[in-house]
């Protein structure tokens, strides 16, 4: 049977509202009856880098995300047209995010009060997974890049905590000073 909906890079940095995204991906995970299983988490020293399911054809790939974090997917937006803007600057008390990047490529920094790292994602098969307690910034977007994040919780401003860890890097600090 055949999806009403396809998600194209068009469709996504052009058209789609982030409800409309939403309401597709529901509507997709229902029709091939994915459920979004509780994620118990077993935390890692960084966050989980993921290689999502696919399906290779002659008529082009299928992705699946399924399963990668925790409750039920709440929010659903992306990035695009970043250049060399840096994103983000904050962690979460509550919220886990998923992100993708579906077209192109960034960089993601990641801190999680003990250890820091760096992850590309450049395939859009590569899922990184962020747990409420890593402080993260985007960078390093090329021109075609549009980086899609999944959320488990609607958005609260008071959910974030943009203060980074006091072990934070001399570089990356140095970074944050300048686009404050």
């Amino acid at each position: 049977m055949r999806i009403g909906c396809n998600i194209t890079k068009t469709c996504l940095a052009d058209c789609w509202t982030q409800r409309l995204i939403l309401r597709c991906f529901n509507a997709f995970l229902i029709h091939l009856g994915l459920e979004n299983r509780r994620h118990t988490s077993t935390r890692q020293y960084m966050p989980q880098l993921y290689e999502l399911k696919t399906v290779f054809s002659e008529r082009g790939n299928l992705t699946v995300f399924e399963d990668i974090i925790p409750g039920p997917i709440q929010r659903v937006f992306y990035i695009y047209r970043a250049g060399n803007q840096v994103r983000a600057g904050h962690r979460h008390h509550k919220t886990w995010n998923a992100l993708v990047c579906v077209s192109g490529s960034c960089r993601v920094y990641n801190h999680n009060g003990q250890q820091e790292e760096y992850f590309l994602l450049d395939n859009p098969r590569k899922c990184l997974v962020l747990e409420p307690e890593d402080w993260h910034t985007m960078d390093e977007f090329t021109d075609d890049a549009i980086l899609l994040v999944v959320s488990n919780q609607l958005y609260d401003v008071n959910d974030y905590i943009d203060e980074p860890y006091p072990t934070l890097t001399g570089s990356v600090r140095a970074e944050l000073a300048e686009i404050n």
